[in-house]
């Protein structure tokens, strides 16, 4: 969207240092606020995102050096897979008494169609820029916005209740009369160094040895799609499994909980929920997602977000010891560690599976493992009329699967008929 060539963008990279920026809640360690104005555009394009745990409501408050006049805020809601769906904003001013109180300006409520808003003053013209909902800043607030320098926006809601998140910001307006002359002159001539029709986060500017002209090198963002990211760690999955709660994490993600877990001298639970895992609820590797994971790293293995991603992971020999301490033979996360280094003969693998009574889990009887795989909604165990779905990998019973409407109960993920596969024992 074109925006009046006398606009600025106060956050952008050549202004960035003439203002702040805080929050009352707890930044993620990788997804600090300040990744919002930092001069580093590798940094801007990560974001912010509150610690996992933080729940909102939260407040950003931006603090300018100059006195601006108001036109456009614009904020893009959507990192990865979480979304910010409810936002109030308020701006500092005097009341009549000569008290700074924070006024509020806007109040906005996104859907999944919308990838952020776009809160202007009536006099800017409304045209389609992406998936941003338009708002109008409340008239009353007019006076208000003519010279200000501090921005408060609270995000009030999120999708899921998950992390609150924001991936970019932006404030349009004009150096306020309040402003000295000199003032004035060093924001626009700041300003001047990069055209205002273009994003500041898809170029990057390279000074020549006279300093004399600027070469503009232009940068794709590259977007992970959400369904490729651990739900607690935001970061490129490896070994996908499905909790009992239905988010998806990486089975790192599992080990790294459930031994802070013993720890405590608890037995491994999930993260989402604290519930303790069960023979009949536990996490299931889930394969279909899998095969779509190390396809799309195949085709993006130059991207530098993939290329330190691995296809695999192994757990080393201290990991499997503190597992071997938690877990039954049953659970999740135990694996055999075969040591081939000093024979590949295959009988000499096979006398270390004896040897270290790894073999046990598979010499269970038919009873023991008709128990382990049991109807998630009934409970019902029988080796003859259990069926799972390849697409969650939970297991049903033919009466409970019929009932289903093609949703899976247990982690709402759609399946179709040729998903469903009979559970032979």
């Amino acid at each position: 969207m074109s925006l009046d060539e006398n606009f600025i963008n106060f956050l952008d990279l050549k202004l960035s240092d003439n203002c702040e920026i805080q929050t009352d809640g707890v930044s993620d360690d990788f997804y600090d606020l300040k990744n919002l104005i930092s001069n580093d555009i590798d940094k801007r394009r990560i974001g912010f995102m509150a610690f996992h745990v933080s729940r909102p409501p939260i407040s950003i408050t931006i603090t300018f050096k100059w006195k601006i006049n108001l036109k456009v805020i614009k904020v893009y809601s959507v990192l990865s897979s979480l979304r910010s769906t409810q936002f109030q904003v308020f701006v500092q001013c005097r009341n009549y008494s000569g008290e700074e109180i924070f006024r509020k300006i806007g109040d906005v409520s996104l859907n999944d169609d919308h990838d952020g808003f776009y809160l202007k003053t009536e006099d800017v013209k409304s045209t389609k820029d992406g998936n941003l909902k338009f708002e109008t800043i409340f008239p009353y607030a007019r006076q208000s916005i003519k010279s200000i320098n501090v921005i408060k926006i609270v995000i009030q809601n999120t999708k899921l209740k998950r992390a609150p998140v924001l991936r970019k910001l932006e404030i349009w307006g004009i150096p306020s009369f309040k402003n000295s002359r000199s003032d004035i002159q060093l924001i626009r001539s700041l300003w001047n160094h990069q055209e205002p029709s273009q994003s500041s986060l898809t170029r990057r500017a390279v000074p020549l040895q006279n300093d004399a002209t600027m070469k503009i090198e232009q940068i794709e963002q590259f977007d992970i799609p959400g369904e490729f990211l651990d739900s607690i760690t935001h970061e490129l999955l490896t070994m996908p499994f499905v909790l009992p709660s239905g988010n998806i994490i990486d089975e790192s993600t599992i080990e790294k909980h459930n031994r802070n877990e013993c720890s405590y001298g608890r037995l491994p639970s999930d993260p989402f929920t604290g519930v303790i895992y069960t023979a009949k609820s536990q996490p299931i590797f889930n394969a279909s997602l899998k095969a779509r994971l190390d396809l799309f790293k195949m085709q993006n293995s130059y991207e530098k977000e993939v290329k330190n991603s691995g296809r695999t992971i192994g757990t080393n020999r201290e990991t499997a010891q503190a597992n071997s301490s938690c877990y039954s033979s049953g659970h999740i996360g135990k694996k055999i560690k075969f040591d081939n280094s000093s024979s590949s003969d295959i009988n000499s693998i096979i006398s270390s599976i004896y040897k270290n009574k790894q073999i046990s889990i598979f010499t269970q009887t038919t009873k023991e493992v008709a128990d382990h795989f049991a109807c998630f909604k009934c409970t019902l165990s029988s080796s003859t009329n259990l069926y799972q779905i390849s697409s969650c990998g939970h297991i049903f019973c033919k009466p409970c699967l019929l009932q289903l409407n093609s949703i899976c109960c247990a982690c709402q993920t759609s399946f179709q008929t040729k998903d469903v596969l009979k559970k032979n024992l």
